[in-house]
């Protein structure tokens, strides 16, 4: 029965993963976008307020020039009503006066006399000029304080919204890591109690191959020592058929040495024989005694010859089989 792979991807969950990244990916991008709404308006009051400042500094600017021209206005009037000015003018009038007459001296009088009519106008003009100016720079500067006032309490307010949204959206994500961490740890223990079953099977079918590995190797070494014992016992019997081999070699040898002996005494009786054919008719009975004689020699020749033979076989049988 084929083991279940302990290392087999399971890609749902990786798909699941996936997914939850996606809207994760999706929720930060929507709040970042807000985040950036929300700050694109805050610069816009920032520009607001730069706007603001610069138009105050303009407005500051303006009434310097105007508190600078008030200023030389009245060094002109303290010129003209203090009486180093009016000795200056009474000297210039009576040079006037008699060089080119009354009438040019009276014309110059009256032109003095315009003069400072207008110049105590302008006097009064610029003081209200210089009020409505002190007026306008304190609305002006009232405005700004409410303005820059609002500026700052929107600031504040938006950087409230600002860590709001980031402590929503780090507790958000922080959460879902938290989920994502859990389900990541929950798949890391199910993968570690299956590798340690498997482990443990492993552990198992590890012991089992070894005590089969021992059980073969006691095999082994009984079948060698069995094979020992054969081979000493095969020695042993191989000994003792070439003892039986000698022997029987020897018993043959001794055996056709007789059977030597019976030819050549077979020999010698068929030449008696041949000797004797003449003598037949005195001989019979001796003849018939020596034709027994020699049938039984010549049996005992054949069975001596057939043993011989058989002998031969088992020699070449016991070789063959060494």
């Amino acid at each position: 029965m084929a083991q279940p792979n302990a290392f087999a991807r399971d890609y749902e969950p990786i798909l699941r993963l996936e997914e939850e990244n996606v809207r994760l990916h999706t929720a930060i991008t929507q709040r970042q976008d807000a985040v950036r709404i929300e700050h694109n308006r805050a610069v816009e009051a920032a520009e607001e307020l730069a706007l603001a400042q610069r138009k105050l500094r303009g407005s500051k600017q303006d009434t310097e020039a105007l508190k600078t021209a008030m200023k030389q206005s009245e060094k002109l009037l303290q010129m003209v009503d203090g009486p180093s000015g009016l000795r200056r003018q009474l000297e210039q009038q009576s040079i006037i006066g008699e060089l080119f007459g009354e009438e040019l001296g009276g014309i110059r009088a009256e032109t003095v006399n315009r003069l400072r009519k207008e110049i105590a106008d302008t006097r009064k003009s610029m003081q209200d000029q210089k009020i409505q100016a002190a007026e306008e720079l304190r609305l002006m500067e009232n405005r700004a304080t409410a303005a820059k006032a609002s500026i700052n309490a929107k600031m504040v307010e938006w950087e409230e919204r600002m860590m709001n949204l980031r402590s929503v959206v780090w507790g958000e994500e922080k959460r879902e890591l938290e989920s994502s961490l859990d389900s990541e740890k929950g798949r890391a223990d199910a993968a570690e109690t299956a590798l340690h079953d498997r482990s443990t099977t492993w552990d198992a079918d590890k012991a089992k191959l070894r005590d089969a590995n021992n059980d073969a190797k006691s095999r082994a070494t009984s079948a060698e020592r069995d094979l020992r014992e054969k081979t000493s016992a095969w020695e042993e019997t191989e000994e003792s058929l070439c003892k039986e081999l000698q022997s029987a070699s020897t018993r043959l040898a001794a055996q056709y040495a007789t059977i030597s002996g019976h030819l050549a005494s077979i020999d010698g009786g068929i030449k008696q024989l041949e000797e004797m054919t003449s003598e037949r008719d005195s001989v019979t009975a001796s003849l018939a005694a020596v034709t027994a004689e020699l049938e039984t020699s010549v049996s005992g020749a054949k069975f001596s010859a057939t043993m011989c033979h058989k002998l031969r076989e088992r020699i070449a049988i016991l070789e063959h089989d060494l």
